[in-house]
């Protein structure tokens, strides 16, 4: 009814399920830059860089998939 905001509207499971991981993602990128500009060790970087990685990919991944079935 008109109590409802009209955006909600357009949100579903998927967008949502995106929106989380993006923001996953995007939390993991300045934890790996502020690790960057500390004085990190090279393999606690390279730990790092390999587990955002896997956010990005994931992310990736589940968005394709969201977009063949439908939710994107």
């Amino acid at each position: 009814g008109k109590d409802r905001p009209e955006w909600l509207g357009k949100l579903d499971s998927g967008n949502v399920k995106i929106k989380v991981l993006l923001s996953i993602v995007m939390i993991s990128g300045i934890h790996l830059l502020r690790a960057f500009m500390t004085d990190t060790t090279t393999e606690r970087l390279v730990v790092l860089a390999g587990v955002h990685l896997v956010f990005v990919v994931s992310t990736l991944i589940l968005s394709m998939v969201g977009r063949k079935s439908g939710h994107g």
